[in-house]
């Protein structure tokens, strides 16, 4: 097994059965769905060691295989205005809404570390079986493959430690250090997602209908284009799911720059989720993170921490996530 480098991706499990997201792992079940009016418990684990090891064997991560994105104009905006043209990537899988609606909203959802957008097809597809979210459109995009990781990734990794580290006396917390992150390749990730935004806002969406959210590394990158990006405050909402906030240590001082060119004022809303038996992200860092952003946004957020889940999702937060999305998000619009 090739090791695994940071948090990232996910595959879903169900009771006694076992479940992928997506097209890549077996099923024991087909008909296994998330029931999310019961609240039925399903586990999305981290599995990204398989994923690793496949896309290495590939070379290649492999779209869905109904949807044909080479030559197909609707991708070609992604393509054109992709940050990282200049690197190997998938345009982002688009999955429109089974029940237009006059007044359209998007989310933009990215995976995790070692995963790509493929990876949450299949969770897209059971909301629109459950018949929740029907006038929801979903962007799915990818993120660039990174060869010292061998692995889709939005930026490098850095690794967490699974006690807290010490502090001293007199000297700054360690863990708001900012010396390992990736800050270049976050903010290129951060502008492409923004640029996805543009091109939905020139389709006709709405800003303040538009929702930016993912999981794990996806999580960091949405954090911060909720936080520090051109879109600061506009947005809809922001999802993060069991994952942490990157260049902590400098955002208060970034939000404060968009604060003074007039990007300050706040409409978002904020759904965040963990596991509290998350080895690879501690949960440490997602109440570091929900404080943080609390007390920059001055108000509560909508925070849950799911008793006994590891970096992976439940059912129940599907659930929750799932009202949370037809509240900021309503399909009428109000």
């Amino acid at each position: 097994m090739i090791p695994r480098v940071g948090p990232g991706s996910s595959s879903i499990q169900g009771k006694g059965d076992f479940r992928r997201i997506g097209n890549r792992g077996t099923t024991s079940d087909t008909r296994d769905r998330l029931m999310l009016d019961q609240g039925d418990m399903y586990s999305v684990s981290a599995s990204a060691e398989q994923h690793f090891e496949r896309d290495i064997a590939l070379g290649q991560v492999h779209m869905r295989q109904d949807v044909n994105v080479r030559g197909d104009e609707r991708w070609a905006p992604y393509q054109e205005e992709c940050f990282f043209r200049t690197m190997s990537i998938d345009p982002p899988i688009i999955i429109s809404n089974p029940n237009p609606s006059t007044s359209p909203a998007t989310i933009i959802f990215l995976h995790g570390l070692g995963d790509d957008a493929n990876g949450w097809t299949d969770l897209v597809s059971q909301f629109h079986s459950a018949h929740k979210l029907p006038h929801l459109k979903w962007i799915l995009p990818n993120a660039p493959q990174n060869r010292d990781v061998m692995a889709q990734a939005w930026f490098m990794p850095k690794p967490f430690s699974p006690i807290p580290m010490p502090k001293r006396a007199g000297e700054p917390d360690p863990e708001d250090s900012d010396e390992v992150d990736d800050a270049e390749g976050m903010m290129k990730s951060v502008e492409y997602i923004c640029g996805l935004v543009d091109k939905e806002v020139e389709g006709g969406v709405p800003v303040e209908r538009i929702v930016v959210g993912g999981f794990s590394q996806g999580c960091a990158i949405s954090l911060l284009v909720g936080l520090v990006s051109r879109y600061k405050g506009k947005l809809a909402g922001v999802v993060g799911l069991s994952g942490y906030l990157p260049l902590s240590g400098r955002v208060g001082e970034m939000m404060e720059e968009r604060e003074k060119a007039g990007e300050g004022t706040s409409r978002m809303e904020w759904f965040l989720a963990h596991g509290s038996r998350d080895q690879l992200v501690p949960k440490r860092l997602f109440v570091r993170y929900r404080d943080l952003i609390e007390g920059w946004e001055g108000k509560r957020v909508e925070a849950k921490l799911y008793e006994g889940m590891g970096h992976s999702t439940v059912g129940v937060e599907v659930k929750d996530l799932c009202g949370w999305l037809e509240r900021v998000v309503p399909e009428n619009g109000s």
